[in-house]
């Protein structure tokens, strides 16, 4: 018994020194020296802050997607407008191809307008009557104005026109010129917001 633990123990000893004498010719990283590959301790470390960067670095992208689509006006008549044209391109470009058939794009062209006041109820402005889109140079009409927040002084909704003409062609071309204008708004006569493709 006593030669069996013994020789247990040889071997013991010898892997051991057969795995130091393996590692010992590697040089340890002294400080200052460029590591190429993470260990998985630092990979480990790592991965929450470079999660935390990739968050951050889609949340810029999403940000400055929306700023090339979003448009607002300089307040006049006391009423801020806003208005976010929701292309297609725009949902694909931050990952969310789901809103592209939700929003049917393919048969309209929409946009949600917020509009903001200190007096009086924006609710009953006739967007169906004096809104219109203008895509080079051809006038159409919105089919669709539908609230989504229905607060007097805050109202937001979503405009749609009609994507395709009368032979079934899409209306807008990947150098349109699109301007989106609503007429008398608080005695404003033109409130126009334009979108200039390809978009930089």
């Amino acid at each position: 018994m006593k030669k069996k633990g013994l020789a247990i123990l040889i071997m013991i000893f010898a892997l051991s020194l057969i795995l130091v004498g393996c590692t010992s010719g590697e040089k340890a990283p002294e400080q200052g020296d460029n590591v190429s590959q993470d260990t998985p301790a630092q990979a480990g470390k790592d991965a929450p802050a470079q999660a935390g960067e990739n968050q951050n670095e889609q949340a810029v992208a999403e940000d400055q997607f929306e700023q090339m689509y979003f448009r607002v006006d300089e307040g006049q008549g006391s009423v801020e407008v806003g208005v976010f044209w929701a292309a297609p391109e725009y949902f694909e470009a931050v990952g969310n191809e789901q809103s592209v058939d939700q929003l049917d794009l393919e048969n309209n062209i929409v946009f949600e307008v917020s509009m903001t006041t200190h007096s009086g109820d924006l609710r009953d402005y006739s967007m169906l009557e004096k809104a219109e889109l203008e895509v080079d140079g051809k006038i159409l009409k919105p089919t669709k104005w539908e609230l989504s927040s229905k607060d007097s002084h805050h109202p937001v909704g979503v405009l749609a026109f009609p994507a395709k003409d009368e032979n079934g062609d899409g209306v807008i071309r990947t150098d349109s010129t699109i301007k989106l204008n609503m007429k008398d708004l608080r005695d404003v006569p033109k409130r126009m917001f334009v979108w200039e493709l390809p978009m930089k």
